[in-house]
């Protein structure tokens, strides 16, 4: 993957934020736990939703628990 579509990637994992729906945070959740990923991209996806569960007063700790510390990292400097 070059810097480009990693960017253009990472872009994409933030405008998601707009969309709080099951399918869109079991797509970031997949790619929060998973180390192959770019820990860029981890960090994004944990991010975004630990903001959805800010907004929804309503943290997840069973996925919270199986982030990456890319993304773990990410969620708890919220």
């Amino acid at each position: 993957m070059n810097q480009l579509d990693s960017t253009e990637r990472d872009d994409a994992i933030i405008d998601l934020a707009e969309f709080n729906n099951n399918e869109v945070i079991e797509a970031l959740f997949n790619i929060a736990k998973n180390d192959q990923v770019n820990r860029i991209l981890q960090a994004s996806a944990g991010e975004v939703l630990t903001e959805f569960w800010i907004r929804n007063l309503k943290i997840d700790y069973k996925k919270l628990t199986k982030f990456t510390n890319s993304a773990l990292n990410e969620a708890l400097g919220l």
